[in-house]
C-alpha cells in the first residue's frame, strides 16, 4: 500500500517527537534533613525512588535508646555509635556533615555550611533542641557552664560519654535530677536514669543521695521503685518544679526550697 505525501509527514513527525526508547527518566531529588530515627528511615526508603541528600551535624548516629543499657553496664557500646557516611554508601544515598543556616522554600533549595543543594522533595527530620536559657533569665554563660557541667544527655552527641564519666567519678554528696516538664521525648528514659544512679551509689555503698526533681504528677510505678528499693538513696519529688539555676554555686532554686548539689543532670524544657 502506497503512502501518501500526508501521512509520510505526519508519521516522521510522530517519530520525532516520541521519547527515546532507552532514556531513562530523571529521578526526583530529596533532601532529608536530621539523621535521627526518623530522617534515616526516609532516607534509606526514599533511596529507592530519589537521588537523597541526608544532612546532619554529627558525623555518627547515637542510639539513645541504648544509651540507658550503655549506662547501666548492660551493653557493650558496640552497637552505640554507627558511621552515617558508611550507612550512606551501603543504602545508596549521600551523606553531607553540616549545620543547615536556611531552608528556601520558593527556589527549593536548601542553605547549609557545606554549600547550598537545590531539592524537589524535603523531609525536616530535626529531633528537639532544648531550651537551656529557661533557667537562667536570658544568661547565656549561664547557661553554656550548665551544659557543659550537668549535661542532659537526652540528644545526639557526646554528651552520653560525659555523663558515663560523670557517673562512674561521683564519689559522694547530692546528686540532683531534673525532669522536663511534659510532653517530652521517651517519657521513661528520665526515670531509666534515675534508677541507674540509685543503684550506683547503693551498690558502692556511697555516702550520696539522688533528688528527682518532677514538675509533672508522679510515676506510679517508679515511685513505687524508688519506695521499695531505693528508700534511703532517692528522695522524689513530683509537682515541683526547678525555678532557678545557679552553676557557679551548685544551687537549684525550687518551688519551696533550696537544694545545694555536689553534682547534677539538668534536663532543660
Amino acid at each position: 500500500m502506497s503512502l501518501t505525501r500526508r501521512q509520510f509527514l505526519l508519521a516522521a513527525g510522530c517519530t520525532l517527537c516520541a521519547p527515546a526508547i532507552h532514556a531513562t527518566p530523571a529521578r526526583p531529588r530529596a533532601i532529608v534533613i536530621g539523621g535521627g530515627w526518623g530522617g534515616l528511615a526516609a532516607a534509606r526508603h526514599l533511596a529507592e525512588r530519589c537521588e537523597v541528600l541526608l544532612v546532619e551535624r554529627q558525623a555518627a548516629f547515637v542510639s539513645q535508646a541504648l544509651g540507658n543499657r550503655w549506662l547501666a553496664g548492660l551493653d557493650d557500646g558496640r552497637r552505640l555509635h554507627q558511621d552515617y557516611r558508611a550507612a550512606a554508601d551501603a543504602l545508596g544515598y549521600r551523606f553531607v556533615q553540616a549545620e543547615v543556616l536556611a531552608i528556601e522554600r520558593e527556589q527549593r533549595q536548601v542553605v547549609t555550611t557545606a554549600g547550598t543543594f537545590p531539592y524537589d522533595w524535603l523531609v525536616v527530620s530535626a529531633g528537639i533542641g532544648e531550651d537551656d536559657a529557661a533557667l537562667f533569665d536570658g544568661d547565656a554563660a549561664a547557661a553554656r557552664q550548665t551544659r557543659q557541667l550537668f549535661p542532659s544527655a537526652y540528644t545526639a552527641g557526646s554528651e552520653l560519654a560525659a555523663l558515663q564519666h560523670k557517673l562512674g567519678e561521683f564519689a559522694g554528696g547530692e546528686f540532683l535530677m531534673s525532669i522536663p516538664l511534659a510532653p517530652y521525648r521517651c517519657p521513661p528514659a528520665p526515670y531509666e536514669r534515675a534508677v541507674i544512679i540509685a543503684q550506683s551509689i547503693k551498690s558502692r555503698g556511697l555516702k550520696a543521695h539522688l533528688t528527682l526533681v518532677e514538675p509533672n504528677a508522679p510515676w506510679p510505678g517508679y515511685q513505687r521503685v524508688f519506695g521499695e528499693f531505693f528508700r534511703d538513696q532517692v528522695t522524689y519529688l513530683p509537682n515541683t518544679r526547678l525555678r532557678q539555676l545557679d552553676p557557679y554555686r551548685r544551687v537549684a532554686t525550687l518551688d519551696i526550697d533550696e537544694i545545694r548539689f555536689a553534682d547534677a543532670i539538668i534536663m532543660p524544657p
